[in-house]
């Protein structure tokens, strides 16, 4: 973490020697003019500092009221809406026509011919506020990875969800498959038993011949039905397996794009990618199966010989 020091003239950089020295223990970095290196613009160098601090302290002094920069700092500190600790020495109080709004937050009083117990009373603020930050933040990290265990928790029942759902309709459209070809296999089997005996049953009459052929015709017709009907309920069971196994795809890939991109995603983006696992995202072999191309047209053939 990092404080940003605001001061002007020797007494100030008298606090923040020993403010380094104080804070340094608790892996607190003290910036200040002493970071502006030859060579580098004055306002360019501060302005990233102060950018780049948690938290300012402004060390008003009746010196540094007279001092532009010391004023120009501030006045920045306040432009990035960084949260500023004013610290009054020997009653001195901020320029009222600096405009700062630190009028109304509450400094710490301190005198410049006691600059150890100064520095002392301003490391402990600045470590309290520090403190405070962090239980924030560890705060936020908790809610966060217990959002994330909710999240993760809620993906991984509903992909095995979907994946009971996969392999249970892909047993069952594999089941329906299944007895739809032992249908038609059962209506050939017929067919062929009959013309291999109907010489037999009929003993050479036209009329039971014919009658025999249109039962067993009649009888083709309506396992032939059965079949189509069993290969359409396969088809919609493969359908609804194959959808699974899409929204599983899609599901993984929002659950990798939260782990990757979590720290920076918005719910809008989250709602963009968990939005399109439930979508039909078109055809496939599967899907484009229809039951007329199985079906034997056995009702047609009906009418022909009828005819």
């Amino acid at each position: 973490m990092k404080v940003y020091v605001a001061y002007a003239g020797e007494d100030g950089e008298k606090i923040v020697r020993k403010l380094r020295k104080l804070l340094a223990q608790d892996d607190i970095e003290v910036l200040s003019y002493y970071d502006v290196m030859a060579g580098e613009d004055w306002n360019v160098s501060i302005a990233n500092d102060i950018l780049s601090a948690d938290l300012v302290v402004a060390l008003f002094t009746h010196y540094a009221l007279q001092n532009s920069n010391f004023k120009k700092v501030v006045l920045t500190a306040e432009k990035y809406n960084k949260k500023v600790i004013p610290v009054y020495f020997d009653s001195e109080e901020p320029d009222r026509n600096l405009s700062l709004g630190l009028m109304d937050l509450k400094g710490l009083n301190c005198y410049l011919d006691n600059v150890t117990e100064a520095a002392e009373s301003i490391a402990s603020t600045v470590m309290y506020h520090f403190s405070q930050r962090k239980k924030q933040a560890e705060k936020k990290r908790i809610e966060k990875e217990n959002e994330q265990a909710q999240i993760s928790n809620y993906v991984d029942k509903t992909i095995k969800r979907l994946e009971e759902g996969e392999i249970r309709n892909k047993k069952m459209a594999n089941t329906m498959y299944f007895c739809s070809a032992i249908s038609i296999i059962l209506s050939i089997a017929i067919s062929v038993a009959f013309f291999l005996s109907v010489k037999t049953i009929s003993n050479g009459d036209v009329s039971i011949t014919v009658v025999l052929c249109s039962t067993v015709v009649l009888i083709d017709a309506l396992i032939a039905s059965l079949s189509k009907f069993l290969f359409t309920l396969g088809k919609s069971y493969m359908v609804e397996s194959i959808r699974n196994s899409d929204r599983i795809h899609a599901i993984y890939f929002g659950r990798f794009f939260l782990e990757a991109y979590g720290d920076v995603a918005t719910i809008a983006d989250v709602k963009e990618v968990f939005g399109q696992w439930n979508i039909d995202n078109g055809g496939t072999l599967f899907r484009n199966q229809t039951s007329e191309d199985i079906d034997p047209k056995l009702d047609k053939l009906i009418g022909k010989n009828k005819s």
